[in-house]
């Protein structure tokens, strides 16, 4: 029998000898439709006991598992390395050997792929700071070749998302690895029917000490068999939003996955304009937020980011997490009060885990640190962070917890490992980053945190369970990177922000994104604040209604500047959607079709433009196959058309 993972153990591959361990069955009943599977695989000398947790979502082809290792003995065990927790052939025989059901019955088609079929593996860019940021690839992959992935500095999304779509003619799988830390993915054509995947974190080697246990990443992947992969990824968002996005809770309920999920919101902040926080005040805050709410933008949260902490007027100076008495006399208090007054929440920003020299951290507890970073993994450092910033969060008020994460820590992790415990302190850190999440939202019911790890570089799927990315990317502002950004970033993370403070319709709609955070400077009694509020009304009456809706793009994705760029949110229940088309500066066309998806060929549609307010019919037939028509007078320009069944 095999098992898509895989490790060595004492030198020998899990593959020779998992299958002759004690291996106990268990499954669950359907909970919250999910049902629970565990195989425990023990060792004959009862000294190594390894769990596959397995989840099935029942009404999705998405299967999850994760491994845990556990030394039963009072000795150390031998090595453990190589921890693969996909190691799986994906084409004719995978789902033959996978260790659990509830898969499509259509997965058997898999098997009987044609010799001729392309395979080609999806990929997106992660976020690096460039305008490229979440740009899709597509590899076509031909036998032999083979494709490696893995960030560069322990942080999950900086060089890649951890997020791949395997295609092979309307056939194909998503696979994707949950890990908050450095993963490695290794995607290899083996012949005309299979590829095979190997995915995990990228180093390990170890010994376990008695009694101790250690988790791997977090493995989902889920067949499908759709028109097109983009389909498939509609799937993927779907579930991302029943049983991933952090929600609200009803009623002091504190399950993340009980209560509502929020799809939008909007903030605003002050940074630009106090060098961060580190020149702000009581006063200068509230004097913003109410000049926010008099020029007729009614924010949902004020945000607070970098430097409200005694730092010298240098933001990075980080380690002594108490707010500045001489700025803010008494506290955030006086601000989230008045905020909360005018239906104003509250977003402050934090970054725990980066220590700098001549902080309150550094000075009382070099016994938590490593090198720079506060230590997640050592237990009196993480329960001395979750009494401290909980504290906070309730004295002052604080809605929105923002955590960032300007430190590369995978060197800091190796250098603490010995040669026969590498990977340990990775396992450790991330399990501790996770609890301390974990514990701010059970002990603050309605908490909601914002991820953000030098904008958008830990946006993994075990984050994305707590999170949400307020920040994707600090490449900011620039419509066509925004624009791309967006285009990206939608085919897996459905519900993300950035900011905007710009005057014109073309820059105001490139950043019409889920969570907006507005950048202006609201003394200002020249701008044309009524561009401003124009577009705010169009965001949230034409485009927010269906951010939660199936995702399409519309057109290839590029940075030059002659191109048109645009995709379509379609929400399928109320037969209604919104497109958004961008002609860049320098288009070469002044009007295109754009084939739309998602409808009903036999119904008709209503057609309507945010710009020139005319209506018009038009069968969905047409729509799906001709296309879409949109005109342009002058280029750049920003389309904003919608659409709803009325036939």
């Amino acid at each position: 029998m095999a098992f898509p993972f895989s490790f060595t153990y004492d030198g020998v591959s899990s593959n020779d000898f998992l299958s002759k361990w004690t291996i106990d069955r268990k499954i669950s009943d359907e909970i919250d439709g999910k049902v629970t599977r565990t195989l425990t695989f023990t060792e004959p000398n009862g000294r190594l006991q390894v769990v596959c947790t397995v989840i099935d979502y029942c009404g999705y082809p998405f299967v999850e598992w994760t491994l845990n290792f556990k030394n039963l003995s009072d000795s150390d065990t031998p090595i453990v390395e190589n921890v693969n927790v996909i190691d799986a052939i994906f084409g004719r025989d995978f789902f033959e050997q996978r260790p659990v059901s509830g898969w499509d019955s259509e997965c058997e088609e898999a098997s009987r792929w044609n010799r001729q079929h392309e395979v080609k593996l999806h990929y997106s860019i992660g976020s690096p700071c460039r305008a490229d940021d979440y740009m899709p690839h597509e590899f076509v992959m031909t036998t032999g070749q083979k494709r490696n992935f893995a960030p560069d500095d322990g942080r999950p999304t900086g060089a890649y998302l951890p997020y791949f779509n395997l295609e092979s003619f309307q056939k194909g799988w998503i696979v994707v690895l949950g890990w908050s830390g450095q993963w490695s993915a290794i995607f290899e054509r083996q012949n005309e029917l299979e590829t095979r995947v190997l995915a995990g974190q990228e180093t390990t080697r170890f010994k376990l000490f008695p009694k101790e246990e250690v988790r791997s990443p977090i493995a989902v992947v889920g067949p499908w068999f759709r028109e097109s992969w983009y389909d498939a990824q509609n799937v993927w968002r779907r579930w991302m939003i029943e049983y991933n996005v952090p929600r609200v809770p009803d009623k002091g309920e504190p399950s993340s996955l009980k209560g509502k999920f929020v799809p939008s919101h909007l903030a605003a902040c002050s940074s630009h304009y106090f060098a961060e926080m580190t020149q702000a005040t009581s006063d200068n805050q509230i004097e913003f937020i109410a000049d926010y709410l008099k020029r007729g933008m009614q924010l949902d949260y004020w945000w607070m980011d970098a430097g409200w902490y005694p730092c010298d007027g240098n933001w990075a100076q980080t380690g002594t997490w108490e707010i500045d008495q001489e700025r803010f006399p008494g506290g955030f208090r006086k601000i989230t009060d008045y905020g909360r007054e005018h239906g104003v929440r509250s977003i402050v920003w934090f970054e725990p885990e980066r220590v700098e020299s001549g902080s309150w951290l550094a000075e009382n507890h070099q016994e938590w640190l490593l090198g720079r970073l506060l230590n997640l993994g050592n237990p009196d450092a993480r329960e001395w962070l979750i009494n401290h910033v909980d504290s906070l969060l309730k004295k002052e008020g604080i809605d929105f917890y923002r955590q960032d994460f300007n430190i590369a820590p995978l060197p800091i992790w190796r250098a603490a490992d010995a040669p026969d415990r590498q990977g340990i302190t990775e396992i450790r850190y991330v399990e501790g980053y996770l609890a301390y999440w974990d514990a701010l939202l059970a002990r603050n019911p309605g908490l909601r945190i914002d991820s953000c790890a030098s904008g958008g570089r830990r946006n993994d799927l075990e984050t994305l369970r707590r999170a949400v990315p307020l920040l994707r990317s600090d490449y900011l502002l620039e419509p066509t990177s925004q624009q791309v950004h967006s285009y990206g970033i939608a085919l897996w993370i459905p519900f993300f922000g950035t900011g905007s403070k710009a005057f014109d319709d073309y820059k105001c709609r490139s950043i019409f994104v889920p969570y907006l955070n507005l950048c202006y400077d609201v003394r200002d009694d020249n701008a044309d604040w009524d561009v401003v509020l124009r577009n705010l009304k169009i965001w949230r009456e034409r485009v927010v209604p269906f951010f939660a809706g199936d995702y399409y793009p519309l057109t290839s994705v590029s940075l030059d500047s002659d191109e048109w760029i645009g995709w379509q949110y379609n929400d399928e229940e109320k037969g209604a959607g919104v497109v958004q088309m961008f002609a860049r500066h320098d288009a070469r066309f002044v009007a295109g079709r754009f084939p739309l998806r998602g409808l009903d060929p036999s119904a008709i549609y209503e057609i309507s433009d945010v710009d020139t307010n005319e209506t018009r019919l038009v069968d969905g037939k047409e729509l799906m196959e001709k296309g879409l028509l949109i005109e342009i007078d002058s280029a750049p320009h920003a389309s904003v058309v919608n659409y709803k069944k009325v036939k």
